[in-house]
């Protein structure tokens, strides 16, 4: 498996394990975007943070393939953008998601800030996604 032999993990709400060493790849573009997550896969990362946001999840998806690691055995978290928050836009915002990381499910998708007119209905789309098997589990992140 690389460098890291034997990942640490943590046990999510509903029993998923997300691995705790993880690439995070805030402004990260192009041809840096793809080599660092092919990389850092083969290395034995297996945990892969990316968001909308970023506009780097094509890149993300490409750094993936090219790894050659199992889809199955990566953890892949990706986050709603704010201004596509709300109950139709967060499952719009989704599918591109899914079509540019080329993926055919989630492991987690976070609301990525807490838009406080929207994150209602932005949580219930996410729910949606989530009890359809489209994300594997669903959160928020920077909800201060």
């Amino acid at each position: 498996m690389g460098l890291i032999n034997q990942p640490l993990y943590a046990t999510l709400n509903n029993g998923s394990q997300m691995p705790l060493l993880g690439l995070g790849v805030y402004d990260m573009h192009a041809t840096e975007a793809v080599n660092a997550v092919q990389y850092a896969l083969e290395t034995g990362y297996r945990l892969i943070d990316t968001a909308a946001m970023y506009e780097n999840e094509q890149q993300i998806g490409e750094g993936i393939r090219r790894s050659g690691i199992p889809r199955d055995e990566i953890f892949l978290t990706t986050k709603v953008n704010n201004c596509d928050q709300g109950y139709d836009a967060t499952l719009k915002a989704f599918e591109k998601s899914m079509k540019a990381l080329n993926a055919a499910e989630i492991d987690l998708y976070l609301i990525h800030w807490p838009i406080k007119e929207h994150r209602k209905e932005t949580w219930k789309a996410i729910e949606f996604l989530y009890e359809n098997k489209m994300v594997k589990n669903p959160g928020g992140s920077l909800f201060l």
